[in-house]
This record gives structure tokens, C-alpha cells and sequence, in this order.
């Protein structure tokens, strides 16, 4: 055993857990519990899943979608990569990846659309597609309230599906979080990030895209 240890390392998870689903647990405790001894959950840093637990406790249903879609989508591997030294900030970097997935869901949702007319297995997959990006946003603003790509997506695809005034909702709320982070004076200009710097751009066509979807679902 030992010579195989070395060569492949000890995986092995005391009381390990094999049959207890996620929403059996009742509280944060049994929640940090479950995924301390179940995989591929264990391997992802105690500081990181503190993180979440932190912001998702509080909406079991909203950290089901979570753990099932970091499953399905097999992120679980890029949260064992975080830095643990990070804090509550690998929450904004978890919303930071479910973002993408729910950007990538919805390019896939509108490609099949404009493709016009779709056999009865692509609609399945636009389907599919458009279940996936609408749960990844939302557990992504719940992860970081600041995650405008959540609320943008959110009001497309939730208009997409004729959820309309859950739409305008979410665009509205994207408006109101926009002007919270302006009003914060945060001095974007300053950071050696490229990315960061070029955030008040960014957040004027987000406002500008926004501001179209409420004219638009009001009109409605």
C-alpha cells in the first residue's frame, strides 16, 4: 500500500460519504461536512468552499443548482485550483466562471435560433442550453452581486424563454447595481489589471444593453 501511495498519492476520504445527496443536508455544518467527505468535492481548499457556503447557505434550493451544475459541467476541478490565501473573493471568482458557462449556454441558444427552423433534437439542446445558462447566472449573482454579466444574461435569456417580467426584473436590478458600483467611487483607473481598468466601459454597455431590455419587455 505504500509503495502505491507514493506512486499515486492517498486519496482516501475518512467516513467517506457514497450515498447521501446534497439536499439532505439541513444546515451550513452538514453542508461543509458533505463536501469535506464527498467527491470530487474534497479536494477543493476548506477556505474556498467556506466562501460559498457563505454566500449560498441561505437559498438551499439556489446552492442545489450550484453543486449540480459545477458537477455537470466538471468545475469542481477548477475550484481544487483556487488560492485559499484569497478568502471570500474566490466566490466572485467562482460567479467569475459561471458566467462563462452561462455566457457560452446562451451564444448556444441564440446560434440555434437564428439558425431558423431545427430538428426536434436541437430543439432539445437549445433547451437544454437555455436551462443551463439560466442557472448558472443566477447562482452567479447570488455568488457576487457585482457579477453584471449575471444580470444581463439573466434578462436575455429569461426574455428568450417568455419570462418576461422575471426579465425585466433582472434587467433592472443590473441598472440599480450599475449605479451602485459607480457611485462607489472605485478608482478602476488605478489597477495594473487591464481588464479592470477597462470596467467602466464595460459597465456602460452593459447599462446601454440593460437600459434596451427594459424599453423592450415594457413595451411588451
Amino acid at each position: 500500500m505504500g509503495f502505491w501511495n507514493s506512486m499515486f498519492g492517498d486519496d482516501r476520504i475518512e467516513n467517506e460519504n457514497k450515498t447521501k445527496p446534497f439536499f439532505k443536508n439541513a444546515n451550513a455544518l452538514e453542508r461543509k461536512d458533505w463536501f469535506t467527505r464527498t467527491r470530487p468535492w474534497h479536494k477543493v481548499p476548506p477556505a474556498v468552499i467556506d466562501a460559498v457556503i457563505a454566500k449560498l447557505d441561505a437559498d438551499p434550493l439556489v446552492f442545489e443548482v450550484f453543486v449540480h451544475t459545477s458537477m455537470q459541467q466538471r468545475l469542481v476541478e477548477r475550484y481544487e485550483k483556487l488560492d485559499p490565501s484569497h478568502g471570500p473573493l474566490n466566490a466572485t471568482i467562482i460567479a467569475g466562471i459561471l458566467s462563462q458557462v452561462g455566457s457560452t449556454a446562451l451564444q448556444a441558444v441564440m446560434t440555434l435560433k437564428q439558425a431558423g427552423r431545427a430538428s426536434d433534437r436541437e430543439v432539445d439542446r437549445a433547451v437544454e442550453a437555455g436551462k443551463l445558462a439560466a442557472e448558472a447566472f443566477e447562482v452567479a449573482v447570488l455568488l457576487d452581486r457585482n457579477m453584471i454579466m449575471g444580470y444581463s444574461g439573466l434578462a436575455v435569456i429569461l426574455g428568450m424563454m417568455g419570462r418576461h417580467a422575471d426579465a425585466l426584473q433582472r434587467a433592472k436590478q443590473g441598472i440599480e447595481v450599475i449605479r451602485e458600483i459607480r457611485q462607489s467611487g472605485t478608482p478602476f483607473h488605478a489597477s495594473s489589471i487591464e481588464s479592470v481598468r477597462e470596467a467602466p466601459q464595460m459597465l456602460e454597455q452593459s447599462e446601454r444593453m440593460l437600459t434596451e431590455l427594459i424599453q423592450q419587455y415594457e413595451a411588451l
